[in-house]
């Protein structure tokens, strides 16, 4: 029995520690390290996700996460009936261990996969380093003016389209073409910046 509840709090420990080391290691990694990783390690850790991804025209993302949103109430719902019924019976203590573990291993997965698929990247040189932008911190009013300029730009282009019955705007040419001519748009944007092109991109989503 002393073995059992060793082993128990061994796991449960060890569920922990590797979801604090990813948490503080996904916050505190090295620029250059994550630089080398977004470059050279994620599109290869990331090329048969992208794979799988690219033959949908949603985000496999944002699914998952709706679909777990989803059932987050009727499990919850179903835990806490079983909780009731394991509370009338014998076996509580072992329901909630395992509530725990389960949670924690969910938790430390997800957490490992959002990292390695996300995370990770956020620690790269900013945009604005990368085109020689400066470091200062920008103002309010610089915000407006970008935001003005933005949507100026919108109304241009909007006033340019044709619409259908409803009103809605009709693109000028179908999703597919304009997801290839954006890819075209960002590739020559690179090149010009002697910024490097990612080496497996991903399908645009609609």
């Amino acid at each position: 029995k002393n073995k059992e509840i060793i082993r128990k709090i061994v796991t449960i420990t060890v569920f922990i520690l590797v979801i604090a080391g990813t948490y503080l290691l996904g916050r505190n990694l090295p620029r250059d390290v994550a630089d080398w990783y977004s470059s050279e390690a994620f599109p290869s850790i990331a090329a048969i996700p992208q794979r799988i991804s690219s033959l949908t025209g949603i985000s496999l993302t944002e699914i998952t996460v709706v679909v777990l949103g989803c059932l987050a109430l009727p499990l919850l719902i179903f835990w806490l009936v079983m909780l009731v019924k394991r509370s009338l019976t014998r076996g509580i203590g072992r329901f909630l261990y395992k509530s725990l573990r389960n949670t924690l291993a969910v938790i430390m997965v997800c957490l490992i996969l959002f990292e390695f698929l996300h995370g990770f990247n956020y620690r790269r040189t900013p945009a604005r380093s990368m085109l020689g932008l400066g470091t200062e911190q920008l103002e309010l009013d610089d915000y407006f003016e970008a935001f003005e300029w933005a949507y100026q730009g919108m109304i241009k282009a909007r006033s340019e389209l044709e619409e259908d019955e409803r009103g809605v705007a009709r693109m000028s040419s179908d999703f597919e073409e304009t997801s290839r001519y954006v890819s075209y748009v960002v590739d020559s944007f690179c090149a010009s910046y002697k910024i490097a092109r990612y080496k497996c991109p991903a399908r645009a989503k609609s």
